[in-house]
């Protein structure tokens, strides 16, 4: 049976009860009364998605002009099944609040659309599943919660993973990640930042090397930053645009010009102080053992 996304639109009855639709696409009039129905009862039930037959309800013998033209004023566009790695929920695991009750928020107005279920994971219960999407966000940083998601992800190889955490008042989004890709995980990432972290030109103790002691004289210890209002905004954008070019989608579900597969092994840093954006292709770290 097939299927159309409808894409998000905006819509005006005139006087002359003809109708105008504003989208991303641009402004269009509808003088049809066939397709203003269809266009009125979309809004009104507010449909993300509409079936071949349901359009044919409305339309007739027109049917495949009104699809074409729903589809070139990007209201409506053919849907795809694969293109976000078949992810079915979304976990959110995080041991800062703030942060954590702002994905929660914007993912739940999302849920609708995109037909994902979201569930809240903080205490680590409840299992990864096949086409989940664990997406942690961590600060302070706790090597002790990166275990445990770890482990549980040696019961589970199936599900997908995005680490995102404040290190060094530094923010970083790893690659997404699963076991049975074999691409580079959370720890060959770190392994790189604290390589790099523990080399000062000055001569004096790094960073990395005050940590290293830190968490030699007790490993509870937890690397933590303070995050102002613009920059925890700027963290849920990065996260938000991440998953979008990768699982949502909302530009389309082809692959578009400069865009790759490949592009899920890209990692991102913010540095809150200059607000500049600093991406990288993660390759794995020679002491970590995700690609045996």
């Amino acid at each position: 049976m097939k299927k159309y996304k409808v894409k998000n639109f905006v819509y005006h009855t005139l006087p002359s009860k003809e109708v105008v639709v504003q989208n991303q696409k641009g402004v269009v009039k509808i003088t049809n009364q066939s397709l203003i129905r269809l266009i009125s009862d979309i809004d009104k039930n507010q449909k993300n998605f509409i079936f071949h037959e349901e359009l044919a309800g409305y339309m007739y013998e027109s049917t495949d002009a009104a699809i074409n033209f729903l589809k070139q004023y990007g209201i409506i566009e053919s849907f795809t099944e694969s293109i976000n790695f078949n992810v079915k929920r979304l976990q959110i695991i995080s041991n800062n609040s703030i942060v954590e009750e702002h994905l929660m928020h914007s993912f739940n107005l999302l849920k609708n659309e995109q037909i994902i279920e979201v569930i809240n994971n903080r205490d680590l219960k409840a299992d990864f599943f096949e086409n989940d999407l664990v997406i942690v966000f961590l600060n302070p940083y706790d090597k002790q919660i990166v275990e445990q998601i770890f482990n549980k992800l040696k019961n589970n190889g199936n599900c997908l993973l995005l680490m995102t955490y404040m290190y060094n008042n530094q923010f970083y989004i790893d690659n997404l990640y699963s076991p049975k890709w074999k691409n580079p995980c959370h720890k060959c990432h770190m392994g790189f930042i604290e390589s790099q972290l523990r080399i000062s030109d000055s001569g004096n103790l790094s960073y990395q090397a005050l940590i290293d002691i830190l968490y030699h004289e007790d490993n509870s210890f937890k690397v933590e930053s303070q995050i102002s209002t613009i920059t925890l905004l700027n963290i849920i954008t990065l996260i938000f645009n991440r998953l979008d070019k990768l699982v949502f989608r909302t530009n389309g579900n082809i692959l578009f010009y400069g865009e790759s597969l490949e592009d899920i092994n890209s990692s991102t840093m913010f540095d809150p102080q200059n607000k500049k954006i600093y991406n990288d292709t993660s390759i794995h770290w020679e002491l970590c053992d995700c690609y045996e």
